[in-house]
């Protein structure tokens, strides 16, 4: 399962020991959160705000959100937790009382993030990573992820309306381009080595050995052939993605950025790639 894996136990455990540590220095600054609510409400906030840190998308904007959720159930929480009535909201002292605890809900977990982004790091979390929003959608005539005979397909890149018309001017000049995609059908994520296409009789190389749609970050990259272009909307030949697929980059393809030399490769790439086009 995807949170049984190594990396995710540790993630998940990091964050627990640094919640539980918070914990306990938040005992010793306000006696009050030992309580049983507040304390499992500071312990709640504590790892969603770790949890969301630890995050490699967009940490910060998952780490705002779920400290904003910790504050939402601290409210109920510690009113239940020290047993307030209406008439005892209006006693003087009692909302600064409160304001204290859930100022150390929602913003104490914040205070150690430099030592967590160590603890992060360590248990494998501390990798970041970015956003990529795509340019663009490909529409082809294949809508099923299936291999092979893709000359067959047509199909065109057309790209997001907050681009002008005028981001594609040129591109006709150019025979080919360059088209980085994301695989956004593919189920798996494949780290290591495996057949390509699963055909024992292929050899087990890595991932990266490969052009696999399951893999790292699912990005595809094909050369194709410019056959038009109207407005936002380029036409292509031999694009092997299929109708939906999200464009990432579209890059103009130069003689000088071709492989200099002979191109090496396996023999058993001749044979997947046979009846590719």
């Amino acid at each position: 399962m995807k949170y049984l894996d190594a990396k995710h136990v540790g993630r998940f455990a990091a964050v627990g020991a640094c919640a539980v540590a918070l914990m306990w220095a938040q005992h010793f600054l306000l006696p009050l959160t030992a309580r049983f609510p507040g304390a499992a409400l500071i312990l709640f906030g504590n790892f969603l705000a770790l949890y969301a840190w630890s995050r490699p998308e967009e940490p910060r904007a998952y780490a705002i959100s779920l400290s904003a959720i910790a504050l939402t159930i601290a409210v109920p929480l510690s009113l239940l937790d020290h047993g307030l009535l209406f008439r005892d909201l209006l006693e003087p002292g009692v909302w600064l009382r409160l304001a204290y605890v859930w100022l150390l809900a929602g913003i104490f977990p914040w205070l150690a993030l430099p030592a967590w982004r160590s603890v992060a790091a360590w248990s494998g979390a501390g990798m970041r990573s970015f956003r990529v929003r795509p340019v663009g959608v490909v529409r082809s005539s294949r809508e099923k992820p299936e291999d092979d005979r893709w000359d067959a397909e047509t199909a065109r890149v057309e790209l997001d309306r907050r681009f002008p018309e005028d981001a594609l001017d040129g591109i006709e000049e150019f025979s080919h381009v360059e088209v980085l995609y994301r695989f956004h059908k593919a189920k798996n994520e494949q780290m290591g080595a495996c057949h390509p296409r699963e055909n024992p009789a292929w050899p087990c190389v890595g991932i990266f050995a490969q052009r696999k749609k399951d893999r790292p970050n699912r990005i595809g990259a094909t050369v194709a052939r410019v056959s038009g272009r109207e407005g936002r909307t380029l036409f292509l030949v031999g694009l092997d993605a299929i109708d939906g697929t999200p464009v990432i980059d579209i890059k103009p393809v130069f003689a000088e950025y071709l492989p200099r030399g002979e191109v090496r490769q396996p023999e058993w790439t001749r044979a997947l790639m046979k009846d590719y086009w």
